[in-house]
């Protein structure tokens, strides 16, 4: 069976096990998704397991993530531990931030990778951007394009290793190493908090208001620029109401409820 709709789901275990042509979002203790998606994947997890074909973007965050299947789009990870498996084809742009990073498979787009230690056994066909304390280039490594690397100490390139690029190093203290990695950590964490947020936020909306979202919807189809351009003033005014009531004590917590507000909001338009 398929769907066309999107999917929003989350749960302590979450299987994606029907294909769809829509996006799906999930979040939870354990997220595997073993069935094909026609667009985008949105996921955060303390385990991330996708063992089938995207044909859209993928953005991940989680404790370890699992790739063995076919990502058409960019690929956009922050984790722990981060495996792609040999069995794995990536087309797009690579970016990653975690503790350990290991690419067994195919990434036909450019790299970004932040992270302690990185290894390197399948192919990169184009260029890599590296920040890592520690970097492992194996014997079964193809590396098409250009790699520029900044760690600790030079990368460890094994015997038979096909390096058809240029490798550039440039020595970085422990300190800014970790600051790399820290920030991928950072941005992961923030990306997961904002997509529970989401899947939070759709299923109230669609459980509590399912009977007026297509009233609301309807609305905003047919009057579409009344409604852009009230969004707008809600998206302008009240940052600078906010930063205009923490100018005196009293309207302090009216500043506090209007950054609730507003961040509800915002998750509420996404």
């Amino acid at each position: 069976l398929t769907t066309s709709e999107n999917v929003y789901t989350a749960g302590n275990i979450v299987n994606i096990s029907r294909d769809t042509a829509g996006s799906v979002f999930a979040a939870g203790n354990l997220v595997s998704v073993t069935a094909n998606i026609g667009k985008d994947l949105f996921a955060g997890a303390s385990n991330v397991n996708i063992s089938s074909k995207i044909s859209g973007d993928v953005k991940a965050a989680g404790g370890t993530i699992n790739i063995s299947g076919d990502i058409n789009g960019e690929a956009m990870l922050a984790g722990g531990q981060i495996l792609i498996a040999q069995s794995s084809v990536i087309d797009g742009d690579f970016l990653s931030a975690g503790g350990g990073i290991d690419i067994a498979g195919i990434i036909n787009g450019n790299s970004q990778i932040g992270g302690g230690e990185v290894t390197i056994s399948g192919t990169l066909n184009k260029d890599a951007e590296i920040k890592a304390k520690n970097l492992t280039i194996e014997i079964t490594a193809v590396i098409n394009g250009n790699i520029n690397y900044q760690g600790e100490k030079e990368a460890v390139i094994k015997d038979g290793a096909k390096v058809n690029g240029k490798i550039t190093f440039t020595k970085v203290e422990v300190k800014g190493a970790r600051k790399a990695v820290g920030l991928g950590a950072i941005i992961g964490i923030f990306w997961l908090i904002k997509l529970l947020a989401m899947v939070i936020a759709s299923l109230v909306l669609f459980f509590v208001f399912k009977k007026n979202m297509p009233k609301i919807a309807a609305e905003t189809v047919n009057s579409f620029w009344k409604k852009l351009l009230n969004g707008f003033i809600i998206l302008v005014v009240v940052p600078i109401a906010i930063i205009v009531s923490f100018i005196t004590i009293i309207g302090i917590p009216l500043g506090l409820f209007g950054i609730a507000f507003y961040g509800l909001f915002f998750v509420v338009a996404l």
